[in-house]
């Protein structure tokens, strides 16, 4: 298993735990045996989706076993995630970088520091069930929404202000 480079496809959902129980596994071990020996500026990551190692990305994510372990994160595999509401008041900007850019500076962007999402996890290794939480914790809510960009095909990189405002520009130059 290995990182590959970016592709604009989302992520398909999944529909059981054993659909993915084997690829879980794998990508829980490669995230663990490469912790800290990332290619490029950024050795170390919070976690990383299934849309970074497989150009058939199913929308599932591992967190990184150190945030786990602080309980920061209640699991190790997030599946289906779906951000249900977000709270506008706790915006704040924020300095984000991406394993699937490996050279490139870190984006300053606007993340949500309090989000409510809802999402899946495996249970007794047989079944997936459904979680809903609030989380008030920037990071984890950060995570989650860097996560959830993955599984619908949009970067970190795509959502700097100035690049937006380019974006714009060159659609408006047409």
């Amino acid at each position: 298993m290995k990182l590959i480079p970016p592709h604009r496809k989302k992520s398909s959902p999944v529909l059981a735990w054993k659909q993915i129980r084997g690829e879980a596994k794998e990508l829980i071990r490669f995230f663990d045996e490469k912790s800290g020996k990332f290619e490029g500026k950024y050795k170390d990551a919070f976690a990383i989706h299934h849309s970074q190692v497989s150009d058939s990305p199913l929308n599932f994510f591992v967190v990184h076993k150190k945030l786990v372990k602080e309980k920061s994160f209640p699991h190790r595999v997030i599946v289906n995630p779906v951000i249900v509401k977000t709270f506008k008041d706790s915006d704040e900007l924020t300095r984000e970088a991406c394993m699937s850019y490996p050279d490139t500076k870190p984006a300053k962007i606007k993340r949500f520091q309090e989000i409510e999402v809802s999402y899946e996890v495996p249970r007794f290794g047989l079944y997936l069930t459904k979680v809903e939480k609030q989380y008030k914790m920037g990071i984890v809510a950060q995570v989650f929404q860097h996560e959830c960009d993955h599984a619908n095909a949009v970067f970190v990189y795509d959502r700097e202000p100035e690049k937006r405002a380019k974006k714009r520009e060159r659609a408006n130059a047409k």
